[in-house]
C-alpha cells in the first residue's frame, strides 16, 4: 500500500511565469538541466529542463535565491535580479575522488560505493522531512540478477512535527511513509529506461527519446565525465493516476548521474560519482481538500570506492542494513556533516539550513 502511494506523492503549485531564465555552463555556454531554485525560506521555486530554461517560478514573498546543481558551485542572487535576468552562468565543480588503481578488476566481484546522502522533503509546501548520512552501497559487478546491498554507517534526521502531523491527519496510518533511503542500482540510468525509449546519436551525445518526445540524453561534460539525465514525465506534460480514491499528478520525475570517463555508449556502475532526482507533483484523497503539493530532493555523492570478491561480501551479510526506511531518529557517533568539504560536496541551500534546529527539529 506504502509502495503504490508513493506513485502520487510529488508536488506542485501554482506559478506565475516570468520572462524565460536560461542556466548555462560558464566554461562552453551549454545548457544545464537539473539546476534547482530555492527560495530563503527553502522552497523549490523552479528546476531547468531540458533546454536549460526555467520557463516559470513560483510567487511567494523571497528576497533571496540558491541555485544549486549536483555538479556545480552554488550560487545566491537577489530574486527580484533573477526574475529580470535572461540569461544565468554557472562555474563547473571540481570533482576530488581518489582514484583506486585495479590491476585485474576481472577477480573482483563487487565494489563498494561510500559515499554521502542527503534528501529534502515537503508537504503542501512545507518541510516535513530532512535527513542525511553516510552509507555503503555493495554492488556486483558481473552478476546483475543479485540485488545491491547496503549498509547505513550514521545519519541524522530532522522533521517539522507540524507537517508531519498534518500529513498523517490527511492520509492516515495506512499510507503514512517513513523518511527512507537514497536507492543505487546495479547499472547505470540507461538500463533501466521505459520500453519504447530509443538512445539516438545527436552529435557529440545521444538523445533518450520516446514517442518522438525527448526526455533526456547522455553525453560527456565540459569536466571530462558523462552526464545522464531522464525525466520520465514528457515535456508541457504531466502523469495523472488513480489508487481507491486517491488522485494524483506527476509534473517532474527527473534523474541525473555522473560517471567518471566518457564511455557514452555504456558508463561502468563503478565509476559513479553522483546522482540526484527530483519527484515534483500533487496528491488528492479527499476534494474539499483538492491537491495538495509535494516534492521530494535526493542525492548522493560518492566519497570512496574499494573492490571486494563476492566470498568477503557474503562473510559481511549479518552487518547490512534491511530496510530501505529509517528509524525516525538520528544516529550518529561523529559530525560527518562538517567533514564534507574534504570531498568538496556543495553546502545544503542556505534556505534549507537556516531550517535545521528550528522549523526542523532534529529527532533524537
Amino acid at each position: 500500500m506504502k509502495k503504490i502511494l508513493l506513485l502520487f506523492l510529488l508536488f506542485s503549485v501554482e506559478s506565475h511565469v516570468y520572462s524565460q531564465v536560461k542556466i548555462l555552463d560558464t566554461l562552453s555556454s551549454a545548457p544545464i538541466v537539473g539546476v534547482n531554485i530555492y527560495s530563503d525560506q527553502g522552497l523549490l521555486l523552479g528546476t531547468s529542463a531540458i533546454n536549460g530554461k526555467i520557463d516559470s517560478l513560483k510567487e511567494i514573498l523571497a528576497t533571496q535565491v540558491y541555485i544549486q546543481h549536483i555538479a556545480y558551485e552554488n550560487k545566491e542572487l537577489d530574486f527580484q535580479r533573477l526574475k529580470k535576468s535572461d540569461t544565468i552562468y554557472l562555474r563547473p565543480r571540481t570533482i576530488q575522488l581518489e582514484e583506486i588503481s585495479v590491476q585485474n578488476r576481472n577477480q573482483y566481484d563487487y565494489v563498494v560505493l561510500k559515499g554521502y546522502f542527503r534528501t529534502h522533503d515537503l508537504f503542501n509546501n512545507k518541510s516535513r522531512y530532512f535527513y542525511d548520512g553516510i552509507i555503503e552501497y555493495y554492488i556486483p559487478l558481473n552478476n546483475k540478477k543479485k540485488k545491491v546491498q547496503h549498509k547505513l554507517l550514521s545519519y541524522r534526521l530532522f522533521a517539522n512535527q507540524q507537517s508531519v502531523d498534518a500529513y498523517k491527519e490527511l492520509f492516515g496510518k495506512t499510507f503514512t511513509d517513513s523518511p527512507k533511503l537514497f536507492t543505487v542500482k546495479n547499472q547505470p540510468l540507461t538500463e533501466y529506461l521505459p520500453k519504447n525509449c530509443l538512445l539516438i546519436t545527436n552529435g557529440n551525445k545521444k538523445d533518450i527519446v520516446q514517442h518522438g518526445l525527448n526526455l533526456g540524453f547522455i553525453q560527456k561534460t565540459t569536466a571530462g565525465n558523462t552526464q545522464i539525465y531522464f525525466d520520465v514525465v514528457p515535456p508541457q506534460s504531466k502523469i495523472a493516476r488513480s489508487f481507491l480514491k486517491i488522485k494524483g499528478e506527476q509534473y517532474r520525475g527527473l534523474t541525473l548521474e555522473t560517471y567518471t570517463g566518457t564511455n557514452l555508449d555504456m558508463p561502468l556502475v563503478e565509476n559513479l560519482v553522483h546522482q540526484t532526482s527530483v519527484n515534483v507533483g500533487s496528491v488528492q484523497r479527499k476534494k474539499n481538500n483538492g491537491f495538495l503539493p509535494m516534492e521530494r530532493l535526493e542525492e548522493f555523492y560518492v566519497m570512496e570506492r574499494t573492490y571486494m570478491k563476492e566470498a568477503d561480501v557474503e562473510a559481511m551479510h549479518k552487518e547490512f542494513t534491511k530496510s530501505i526506511y529509517l528509524e525516525e531518529k538520528s544516529n550518529y557517533n561523529e559530525k560527518f556533516w562538517l567533514a564534507l568539504d574534504r570531498y568538496n560536496i556543495p553546502p545544503l541551500a542556505k534556505g534549507i539550513s537556516k531550517q535545521l534546529y528550528l522549523d526542523l527539529k532534529e529527532k533524537l
